[in-house]
């Protein structure tokens, strides 16, 4: 397509060109220059290729006195490449002040000056030289390095303590950020105590598509957390809760740390209702135990609740455990008893023992609530737990009882197997 279209310009060119032959064929023209009473005269085909003569000979005339100068040009660019190369390669091998004097020396080259200015800087700060890092950062900021500079500015500032200081870096009105600076910026914001904040972030750097996918689900993980320790308030904690995504509100990480704090501003029932949720698309024993721990006035439904929880989850010891905590909250000691021997069976260690031995105490059983006891301190040492003498056969069997499991032929499968 291209050559059909040269063809074309060549051939309008040609008749055109034919033309205006023709036109000056019958009538050449005359053209009179009158200068200090001297007279040219010429006809138009004549003056015609005299002026193109002209603009050649001026033209090739610049090309010939310009060369030396390109020469140079080219020279300097070339020695601008190769100390370019040779920075990289001494960065890539760990030489941080030789690659920081190359890069400084490839600056010299005008297209280059401002980034590689900036990572001379980048280099120097490896290299253990603050002083020289912040003079290379000064003249890249000169020689128009702004974002660049306030990048490297703020990284330094974030990795000596001073976070709010690269927030400030970092919120100038200049345009929206590079993908590099809004990470920097999350990670300060949330140094400084304001993760929610950081969190609108997120979007953008999702947008970016600069960092993987599992990057950014980990470092809003992070941030979730953050905000969620850093609220002051219960309304500000249950108000940062409902920012949340679904997917985060799910976590049991996340709802633990929110079941806790709201608990410890009164707010109870909001950090139960988050477990049930969460409990509800996925198991964490971590979430069942805390279920058990939380206060307030609602112990009796909780107790219904995790009992529903027992049918498809009869061998965890953290339910159990909570199950027994739950039913001592109702008075229901013979229940919770019962629920503490299951728990001890099936693991959950020196808390259970413990419980059962206050349990026993309270009862005016002493000798076995110190053997439970010294059966907790045995658990913490690294010890295998001595056997109650008061539990018989049937006793034993009944607290590891748990419900049936078969395989995908129908087979019952052994428990842990």
């Amino acid at each position: 397509m291209s050559l059909f279209r040269t063809l074309l310009t060549l051939l309008a060119l040609a008749v055109l060109g034919g033309l205006f032959w023709q036109l000056l064929a019958s009538d050449p023209g005359l053209i009179l220059i009158r200068l200090h009473g001297r007279e040219i005269t010429s006809t138009v085909p004549a003056a015609t290729l005299l002026v193109l003569a002209t603009i050649t000979a001026v033209w090739l005339t610049m090309r010939l006195l310009m060369l030396p100068i390109r020469g140079w040009r080219r020279i300097r660019r070339k020695r601008a490449g190769q100390r370019l190369h040779d920075a990289l390669t001494a960065l890539h091998e760990g030489r941080p002040q030789r690659a920081a004097k190359l890069l400084e020396k490839a600056a010299r080259e005008p297209i280059l000056r401002a980034p590689a200015l900036v990572a001379a800087a980048r280099a120097a700060r490896d290299s253990g030289d603050g002083n020289e890092a912040e003079r290379l950062l000064t003249s890249a900021a000169a020689a128009g390095a702004g974002i660049s500079v306030r990048i490297e500015r703020a990284e330094q500032a974030l990795h000596i303590g001073e976070p709010e200081r690269a927030v400030d870096l970092l919120s100038s009105d200049d345009g929206p950020l590079p993908p590099r600076a809004l990470l920097l910026k999350a990670r300060a914001l949330a140094a400084s105590h304001r993760a929610d904040t950081a969190l609108t972030l997120l979007p953008a750097l999702r947008a970016s598509r600069a960092q993987p996918e599992t990057a950014l689900n980990a470092l809003e993980h992070s941030l979730s957390l953050d905000s969620l320790r850093q609220a002051d308030t219960g309304e500000a904690l249950a108000a940062r809760w409902n920012r949340l995504g679904k997917a985060a509100r799910l976590n049991p990480e996340i709802t633990e740390v929110f079941a806790e704090r709201i608990a410890a501003f009164g707010l109870d029932e909001d950090g139960a209702a988050a477990i049930e949720k969460s409990l509800g698309q996925r198991w964490s024993e971590a979430l069942v135990a805390l279920y058990g721990r939380l206060p307030g006035s609602e112990q009796a439904r909780r107790l219904k609740v995790a009992e529903g929880w027992l049918r498809s989850h009869p061998e965890s010891p953290a339910l159990a455990l909570s199950l027994a905590r739950l039913s001592k909250a109702q008075r229901l000691l013979g229940k919770s008893e019962t629920y503490l021997y299951r728990a001890i069976a099936q693991g959950a260690g020196a808390e259970a023992w413990e419980m059962l031995a206050g349990t026993l105490d309270a009862r005016g059983e002493e000798a076995t609530a110190r053997r439970c006891l010294d059966n907790a301190l045995r658990l913490r040492r690294g010890q295998a737990a001595l056997d109650l003498p008061e539990r018989d056969l049937p006793d034993l069997i009944g607290d590891q009882a748990v419900s049936e499991e078969r395989d995908e032929h129908g087979m019952p499968r052994l428990r842990g197997g």
